[in-house]
């Protein structure tokens, strides 16, 4: 995670009615905590991830075994927690851990930082890695209600890089955080590229566990949306609309541009939204 860590302590004694936990996914293990009570959180408008998990404390989860102290929600673009949730910082500890009850983030969602797509390869390869980010908004007054919800994203990309020899016949993958958004439009235009470029699209969803069988690298699902197309040079272009109710929902987007050799804008805008 990011370091030093998002601090809720600065705003709440600054007097503001809410801390916004805004910051990179450093890694698919990061918890965050606070030392603050809240009356509510929800995903803030800049989120990539859709899912975060709240731990807070619970006197009930001590009445039987195992007495851990500890019980969890989870907000989404869709759900918010409204309601007063106590941190406990130095008198109660979670257990068996011992650790304090403070109210604890974490991201819900999977998340492979070292993905590399199936078709990649094992060692060499260029990858245009866009990094989560974690928009969670921590209220400290009461609110009546929230409607939660991310932002339209819109990423653009002027000129992709090819690979460096002798790997410039390989693949560009561009992989960007989806995290179960609704649609996206891509759109991809060859301008002066001397030669033709192929584009792939593929939809991604991570996986929990390794398969050894064919080596240490976690054997992610992948979804062909969109099969090698050729651009025409200097002015081919191609246009895919993802839809999950037609091609399904996934973590990540991957584009494949091989052939790259000039200017050739990549735009792809995301949404929560259905069309």
């Amino acid at each position: 995670m990011s370091y030093p860590q998002p601090d809720a302590n600065e705003a709440a004694v600054n007097g503001a009615n809410f801390f916004r936990l805004n910051t990179p996914l450093v890694s698919p293990g990061d918890i965050y905590e606070s030392e603050q009570g809240a009356h509510a959180f929800a995903i803030g408008p800049k989120s990539d991830v859709a899912r975060v998990t709240i731990v807070y404390w619970d006197d009930n989860k001590g009445a039987s075994e195992p007495r851990t102290f500890m019980t969890s929600t989870e907000i989404s673009p869709e759900r918010a927690l409204v309601g007063l949730v106590v941190a406990k910082n130095q008198e109660a500890s979670y257990q068996p851990a011992d650790r304090p009850g403070r109210i604890l983030f974490y991201v819900s969602d999977l998340y492979d930082d070292r993905y590399r797509p199936e078709d990649a390869d094992p060692v060499e390869g260029n990858f245009l890695r866009v990094i989560p980010q974690l928009d969670v908004i921590q209220y400290f007054q009461p609110v009546n209600s929230l409607t939660p919800g991310r932002d339209d994203k819109t990423f653009y990309f002027q000129v992709i890089p090819p690979p460096v020899a002798p790997f410039d016949t390989d693949p560009t993958y561009v992989i960007l955080p989806y995290f179960g958004r609704k649609y996206a439009f891509i759109e991809m235009t060859n301008w002066d590229s001397v030669a033709p470029v192929t584009i792939k699209i593929i939809g991604t969803n991570y996986a929990i566990t390794n398969d050894f069988l064919v080596g240490p690298t976690p054997i992610h699902q992948e979804t062909v949306l969109l099969t090698p197309t050729v651009l025409a040079a200097s002015g081919g272009q191609v246009i895919k609309l993802v839809r999950a109710s037609i091609e399904g929902m996934f973590d990540a987007l991957v584009i494949s541009v091989t052939g790259v050799g000039g200017r050739t804008p990549l735009k792809i805008v995301m949404s929560d939204n259905p069309l």
